[in-house]
């Protein structure tokens, strides 16, 4: 663009200059005549020249608009205007129960395991392992014993945790309670009945009632003075039963259970008046074994 400016203004100038030359207004000549080759050597150098110093030019660089940095915008400094909403607390992994009231932990799913293993106090926790089959009691471990367990009523728990994956247990066997041999109803009742005479000697009667299942085979009788603190009769026999009051001693060996018999024993010794007490021991089995029963009677000696 620059090199064609220039050559536009040298040809302008040599025609300007070919046209001065040539002729001056009003028609006169200049004095000093220039020629014409004289005038394109001018030329033919001056644009050299130019051409010279626009190859030597040092093009310059076409400035470009370079975009300035956007401004980051401010951070937002505010401070929310809501506030958070406390999480629930986490349901434990293992589902646990919290005893509600004190409670016997037991050695399976029901009041007959007696007795219980444990008693868990209110408060206590327990991580779940099993239940029974419609979830009424809970397999537990028990508290601080790594590896021992027993079922807990349901009622008496609180269960947090997911149980539906909590599998069934099968009960173990509910305990035989050992049963004793139900002890013989061995009883009788006696009373006083009078004083009779056998052999000349006053003897004391009593009659004996057999209220129990059992029979008696043999008997011992001891009278004391209760006054003077004084036994003053005592025998023992296996056939001392008597048919009837008015009998004297022996009697018969038996007397068998629901049946009524008398005693005797000699009261001479006493002082007549004071108070005298019998005690009356009847057995099961002769000699005095098997099953003995005692009862005492109080009367006044002759």
């Amino acid at each position: 663009m620059i090199l064609r400016t220039t050559l536009t203004n040298i040809l302008l100038i040599l025609t300007l200059l070919a046209l001065s030359a040539c002729t001056l207004p009003g028609g006169e000549s200049s004095p000093t005549q220039v020629s014409v080759e004289a005038i394109y050597t001018a030329a033919a150098q001056t644009l050299e020249s130019k051409l010279t110093q626009t190859s030597a030019a040092q093009p310059t660089a076409i400035p470009t608009n370079t975009p300035e940095p956007a401004t980051p915008a401010p951070a937002d400094t505010s401070t929310p205007d809501f506030t958070p909403t406390a999480s629930s607390t986490p349901e434990p992994t293992v589902p646990m129960v919290t005893i509600q009231i004190g409670s016997n932990c037991r050695k399976g799913p029901g009041t007959a395991y007696e007795p219980p293993i444990i008693t868990l106090a209110e408060g206590q926790k327990a991580e779940i392992y099993g239940r029974n089959s419609n979830s009424s009691w809970w397999y537990v471990q028990i508290p601080g014993r790594s590896g021992q367990y027993c079922w807990v009523f349901g009622d008496n728990v609180n269960v947090q945790g997911d149980v539906t994956s909590v599998q069934v247990i099968a009960p173990p066997p509910i305990p035989v309670t050992a049963t004793s041999t139900p002890k013989p109803d061995v009883r009788f009742d006696p009373s006083f009945n009078n004083i009779h005479d056998c052999g000349g000697e006053p003897y004391a009667i009593f009659e004996v009632d057999n209220i129990g299942d059992e029979d008696f085979e043999s008997m011992s009788l001891k009278i004391e003075d209760t006054d003077d603190e004084e036994e003053i009769y005592s025998a023992s026999s296996d056939n001392p039963f008597l048919s009837a009051a008015s009998e004297c001693p022996e009697g018969d060996d038996t007397l068998k259970d629901g049946d009524t018999a008398w005693i005797g024993g000699d009261v001479d010794n006493g002082e007549t008046g004071n108070d005298g007490e019998a005690t009356i021991t009847l057995c099961t089995e002769e000699g005095l074994k098997g099953i003995c029963v005692s009862e005492n009677v109080e009367f006044i000696l002759p």
